[in-house]
């Protein structure tokens, strides 16, 4: 992801004014897609607010605090841990309705829809389940020795498996968002244009 600053524009600045918005910017500021002073202010009080280097820049740390705040409070202060951990454990399910086809069999390789994720004694839920690629069948979730999801909630427990993974291992995520074509395509190229 590109630096978003002062003086950039776009539908990348616009998503991030509604964030700062939704963070309870004060002054609220106007979603213009406008990256000016109002904007780095109040970028720079967010930073402030969640222990980021406060620079007034979005940069991945940034934005993904912003994407999370409210919703995932110990994410905020942990995400820098993510980038030093080198096992994370992944929670979810295998997807039968999905199959990968390569040359030479797939190696175990399957898609999983994943629910959240442990790292650093820390377990984060995810906000929407995504599907990332995964490698076998994994464990049992029960068995993996790391927070995970609540196996008080029998019913969404049942049959969750788990998967550890190195941080460079490498993966596929597949997203699947809804809504008005002009919308999710703008979203696919505003890290280009913006």
């Amino acid at each position: 992801m590109a630096v978003i600053e002062t003086g950039s524009t776009g539908k990348t600045v616009e998503a991030i004014q509604k964030l700062l918005n939704k963070a309870k910017a004060s002054p609220k500021l106007k979603v213009d897609g406008i990256f000016g002073r109002l904007t780095d202010e109040q970028v720079q009080k967010f930073q402030k607010k969640t222990g980021l280097k406060v620079d007034g820049k979005v940069g991945e740390l940034t934005l993904a605090a912003l994407k999370y705040s409210g919703k995932m409070p110990e994410m905020v202060i942990s995400i820098g841990a993510l980038y030093t951990s080198s096992l994370i454990v992944l929670f979810g399910r295998v997807t039968e309705d999905l199959s990968i086809s390569k040359t030479g069999g797939s190696n175990g390789d399957r898609f999983a829809r994943i629910y959240g994720f442990s790292f650093d004694g820390v377990y984060f839920e995810a906000q929407t389940p995504v599907l990332f690629l995964v490698h076998g069948d994994g464990i049992e979730a029960h068995d993996a020795r790391v927070p995970g999801p609540n196996p008080r909630e029998k019913e969404f427990y049942s049959e969750l498996r788990a998967w550890t993974v190195s941080r460079a291992d490498e993966t596929v995520r597949l997203d699947v968002d809804t809504g008005k074509f002009e919308n999710l395509l703008l979203d696919t190229i505003s890290d280009i244009v913006g």
